[in-house]
């Protein structure tokens, strides 16, 4: 056996070494990026959105915006300014609905986790660029103290992070609403 196929084989050998260690390092990333509901622990309200989605010869080329939200968190909510790009537009969530959503870069990027119309079981991501405000948004974008909307979730036992997702012995629709 002459060394050029010796050193080739070890070159070889090395390249698959490489290549498998390369694979087993970037598979948790792979887990990570699922899609998966339960990997999703947030729930986000998006109160408000303006933006446009652009065409092609009619074909969507993705969909850019801006407005306000709402993320709950450790059993409290806190709001938020977000934009956004994403290959399909994000809608306002009427009422007590709430997007799943986890931190994608902390106090900076949250990712949705948007159901696709008529797929049960599918789903897309959207990522928000956000501004954490002091405040939650609340009807009409009234400023709540987060102290505020904290009580008002514990008395009302709303805690859409944790399964509770409507709100009992309220007479109106609007988390953050003054109780009649």
């Amino acid at each position: 056996m002459n060394n050029h196929y010796i050193v080739n084989f070890r070159h070889k050998r090395l390249a698959q070494a490489m290549l498998i260690g390369c694979c087993l390092l970037a598979l948790p990333a792979v887990l990570c990026a699922s899609n998966k509901p339960q990997a999703f622990p947030l729930r986000v309200q998006i109160k408000s959105k303006q933006g446009h989605t652009s065409l092609s010869q009619g074909l969507s080329n993705g969909s850019i915006g801006t407005g306000r939200g709402n993320l709950f968190e450790n059993s409290s909510g806190q709001g938020f300014d977000y934009s956004y790009s994403c290959g399909e537009p994000i809608k306002t969530t009427p009422g007590y609905e709430t997007y799943m959503a986890r931190w994608r870069k902390r106090d900076q990027v949250l990712t949705l986790l948007v159901p696709e119309l008529g797929k049960e079981n599918k789903y897309w991501t959207c990522d928000l660029k956000v501004q954490m405000r002091p405040y939650f948004y609340g009807a009409d974008y009234r400023e709540v103290p987060r102290e505020e909307i904290k009580t008002w979730m514990e008395k009302h036992n709303y805690d859409p992070e944790h399964g509770k997702n409507m709100p009992t012995g309220i007479k109106r629709n609007d988390p953050g609403d003054k109780d009649e």
